[in-house]
């Protein structure tokens, strides 16, 4: 994220932020994301940067191109499946993603290794029935473009991969294309110059294709907020101190019952549940936080709550957030509830209005219920006294 700011700071100066080494053409790898229509070019680069990074042969420096593939919907997984961020009108990862078979189950986030592992596991398993071999039909010839524009001038479009494959052989000494490509496209092997710049400023580029990864997202997806936040899931738990001592203050000045258990809440003897899991919705926003006993939060785990829930919940949010506009001063009312206005889409007058609220809540939950029990979650759990 720290690379993500620097460039953000750079707008206009994307052609030089890249580190220069005198022996590399950097002005080329810049442009290598230049006339961008899809997700493939973008994908493509970072997940060369990680494969090449975990799994490269460092005599040889070859890199098998369906590994690649795997890394190019590993990476588009999780801004797919958890947060729909379109890729394009006539981007084909989504459909590929959409063919799967994969669930994250119920006791590991998202972001856990683990689940990392299996999810990159079943994309390899199932590559070539969900389609995988189809995005790799142009990328890895047309991320070359820029290393031989002026041999490629007049080339039939047909033509073009048959022709930058063998230029990237070729010429691999004198052009020094970043990798060079067999004719079939199966492996390519990286340049050991290009290795080594990869190498040494790693952080840097990644960074930078992060870069453009984010402005290409929020391009296709203008309206929805927090892309950076959205591009990869976290892989631990943040603590939940702040929401804990907003809700001990309110529990101090009100009454408030379990919405699962229907006991009384102490100020000093609660949990902070998730109402949609956080293993799902890996974040902690406040408009999905509930106390509940300690008690229901131990049962309740990372099961989806039945639907029965909802409006017991909407109402405590509505609650709370009328009780916590009454004690806290105008500024922390704006700071504490910005979470609500940005991923609810209200205003400030619309929060406080017991049907607005409730509107905003339906339009987001639903979707995310019927989400979760697509990819795995245990769903309709009630709480059972023994």
């Amino acid at each position: 994220e720290e690379c993500v700011g620097f460039f953000q700071k750079r707008p206009n100066t994307g052609m030089t932020d890249l580190p220069h080494v005198p022996e590399l053409d950097i002005r080329i790898l810049s442009r290598v994301f230049g006339n961008v229509t899809n997700s493939y070019k973008i994908l493509f680069f970072q997940a060369l940067l990680a494969v090449s990074r975990r799994e490269i042969n460092d005599k040889q420096l070859v890199v098998d191109i369906d590994d690649i593939g795997v890394e190019m919907l590993a990476l588009a997984w999780y801004p797919h499946i958890y947060f729909r961020l379109s890729f394009g009108l006539q981007d084909q990862i989504g459909l590929v993603l959409d063919s799967l078979d994969f669930g994250v189950g119920s006791h590991s986030a998202a972001g856990n290794a683990e689940t990392q592992q299996r999810l990159r596991q079943a994309i390899a398993d199932q590559w070539n029935r969900i389609g995988g071999p189809k995005l790799l039909r142009y990328v890895p010839f047309r991320l070359l473009s820029p290393f031989f524009e002026d041999r490629l001038r007049g080339i039939p479009d047909g033509q073009k991969n048959t022709q930058i494959a063998e230029l990237s052989q070729q010429h691999f000494e004198e052009r020094k294309p970043l990798y060079s490509l067999g004719i079939e496209g199966r492996h390519l092997q990286l340049h050991p110059q290009w290795h080594r710049y990869l190498r040494d400023n790693a952080s840097i580029v990644e960074g930078w294709a992060k870069w453009h990864w984010t402005r290409y997202l929020q391009t296709r997806n203008p309206n929805v907020p927090a892309i950076p936040e959205k591009l990869s899931p976290p892989s631990v738990r943040t603590t939940l101190n702040a929401p804990r001592a907003y809700w001990r203050q309110v529990l101090e000045a009100e009454r408030f019952n379990c919405i699962y258990s229907g006991c009384q809440l102490h100020p000093d003897e609660f949990e902070l549940d998730h109402f949609i899991p956080w293993s799902f919705v890996c974040h902690d926003r406040p408009w999905n936080l509930i106390p509940v006993t300690p008690r229901v939060n131990a049962m309740k785990s990372n099961w989806l709550p039945d639907k029965n829930y909802v409006s017991a919940f909407i109402d405590s949010q509505n609650h709370w957030l009328r009780v916590w506009r009454e004690t806290v001063t105008e500024r922390k009312w704006h700071r504490t509830t910005e979470p609500y206005l940005m991923d609810l889409h209200l205003t400030h007058e619309a929060l406080l209005e017991e049907d607005s609220l409730k509107e905003a809540y339906e339009n987001v939950l639903s979707p995310l219920f019927q989400l979760a029990k697509q990819i795995g979650f245990k769903g309709n759990w009630i709480y059972q006294r023994s």
